[in-house]
């Protein structure tokens, strides 16, 4: 039943808008792989990371400039999806990465994978072009639990050449200082998971999560 229930998820985030059902919710979201038109939306995770307000109630910024833009229409409807899709789903994206990850906790892998592959295709629409931590993350785990050991390791060298982002020294420092009791911030984020999850890539997920087979900090 939950499995069944996540992949009807799955299928509406995906497809749900081309379904029979006689109403239309406009077209599926569209493929993150597939580059937008050269000279129209250049940095799309830009857009998906704007307020709604600055998306869409900026009347001189957000999907506007990219209407405006002559030859961009078809792009600037395209982003429109996109956001109404995945950024406004962004909000709860990670209630359907922890439940998954409680899923696959207890064995459950159909159905966390189906909720890990929703937060991947979010997350593949929001990231910026140069922050793919989670992406990879994601892709690490989904490959874990699909038992892809190849798969696994692509997605720990792309997370490991992730380059750390000018700031984040002095924001992990300022991070120590507010929470002496946390773990430090690390970069780039959970490669101490993705690599647990290699050296016991045998094991129950829950296992090969756990500090048992990497070191913490960890989300």
């Amino acid at each position: 039943m939950l499995a069944a229930r996540a992949s009807l998820l799955a299928l509406c985030l995906a497809a749900c808008a081309s379904q029979p059902t006689g109403m239309s919710l406009g077209p599926p979201p569209s493929d993150p792989d597939t580059p937008y038109p050269a000279g129209c939306v250049d940095n799309m995770g830009r857009f998906m990371n704007m307020s709604y307000e600055a998306f869409d109630q900026d009347f001189s910024g957000g999907w506007r400039t990219i209407a405006k833009t002559d030859g961009c229409t078809p792009a600037a409807a395209r982003l429109i999806a996109d956001y109404r899709n995945y950024a406004m789903l962004g909000d709860v994206r990670s209630l359907y990465w922890h439940e998954a990850q409680l899923r696959a906790s207890m064995g459950e892998t159909a159905a966390a994978l189906d909720l890990f592959r929703i937060t991947l295709a979010m997350e593949r629409h929001l990231a910026g072009p140069d922050d793919q931590t989670d992406t990879f993350y994601n892709e690490a785990t989904i490959a874990f639990l699909e038992g892809d050991r190849a798969k696994l390791l692509s997605a720990r060298a792309s997370l490991a050449a992730v380059p750390k982002p000018d700031g984040f020294e002095e924001g992990a420092e300022e991070f120590r200082k507010k929470y002496p009791e946390a773990p430090p911030l690390v970069w780039p984020n959970n490669l101490n998971v993705v690599d647990g999850l290699i050296a016991c890539f045998d094991k129950p997920y829950k296992e090969a999560y756990s500090s048992a087979c990497n070191d913490w900090p960890k989300d």
